[in-house]
């Protein structure tokens, strides 16, 4: 059984064209699950209007939230209410391609140590064009199927949960944990399958991801323009988000090794200490030297120390 878990809040710009994008699907689920947390728009509307059009009645439900619970909670919600062997997650504002859930259901058959899969995306605006932006780009990954490790996870960072499949037993195995301290279910679901020694990633696109400015991420709010400011603000971010991270895996007794995590913490400290500074020779030396960040975002960095303002 198939199954695939939709959070809603406040969509009804591009909700039609997501749902739409599920029901062209080669392989189709064998039940739609989806949590609204209060959308004041016509998000609600739409969607029911879908399901009635539709006939989906029988495979597809949705369930409007008595009370506000966040995104995490309310797609958590929507998973513990899902009932497929597979789980997709799936956001109100991206784009399936026709074969995702074929093309991954396959893969989950032909690697059964698989508990987590995650797919490659492209990205796209708000008008579904590719994305022109230069510090946006779709993630290249040169190969059809890597295992991932916590060192190699954390190395790249981009696993968003819009690109996933899991397993039922991941299901099992987040109710037993105490999720208070993390910042996105996305998140939960690849700890717990790098503590199990199965989360994979395929290098195939399958979705189009869809940033804009009400992403809840925040990434649809990156634009062209260099503030160094917004960069430290932005890297202090990340690194509440790391020490969230190591609350959340020491809590949690998970089979992680977090001197992973506190290498990275450590060189974002000296990243955000460079760029307060305006060092761009210290951050020449940790793009040289780093091990836990790819050069890349280093070099992002130092373009910001060049081109930047304060």
């Amino acid at each position: 059984m198939i199954s695939v878990a939709m959070a809603t809040y406040n969509g009804e710009k591009y909700i039609l064209k997501q749902l739409n994008s599920i029901l062209k699907q080669t392989h189709q689920p064998d039940e739609v699950i989806i949590c609204d947390d209060q959308s004041s728009d016509k998000t609600v509307f739409l969607i029911k209007n879908f399901i009635r059009k539709n006939k989906l009645e029988d495979k597809w439900k949705i369930f409007v939230n008595n009370e506000s619970l966040g995104f995490i909670r309310n797609f958590l919600k929507a998973i513990f209410l899902t009932n497929g062997d597979i789980i997709f997650l799936s956001d109100q504002d991206d784009i399936f391609l026709q074969n995702k859930f074929e093309v991954m259901l396959h893969l989950f058959q032909q690697y059964p140590d698989c508990k987590v899969l995650n797919a490659n995306y492209s990205i796209i605006d708000e008008n579904s064009n590719a994305i022109n932006n230069y510090r946006l780009h779709t993630p290249k990954r040169r190969f059809r199927m890597k295992k991932l490790n916590f060192e190699l996870y954390l190395y790249n960072s981009n696993y968003p949960g819009f690109s996933m499949g899991f397993r039922k037993e991941i299901v099992e195995k987040i109710k037993e944990l105490d999720i208070e301290d993390i910042y996105g279910h996305d998140i939960v679901i690849n700890m717990i399958g790098l503590s199990l020694s199965g989360c994979y990633v395929s290098g195939e696109i399958l979705s189009n991801y869809r940033m804009h400015q009400n992403n809840t991420s925040g990434i649809g709010k990156v634009t062209n323009n260099l503030d160094i400011n917004s960069r430290i603000a932005q890297k202090n971010n990340e690194l509440n988000e790391y020490e969230k991270l190591l609350s959340f895996i020491s809590k949690n007794d998970l089979f992680l090794d977090k001197n992973i995590v506190i290498n990275r913490k450590n060189e974002l400290e000296k990243r955000i200490n460079y760029l307060k500074q305006g060092s761009i020779i210290k951050l020449f030396h940790l793009l040289m030297s780093s091990k836990t960040y790819p050069k890349n975002t280093i070099l992002g960095d130092i373009l910001y120390l060049l081109k930047g303002k304060r």
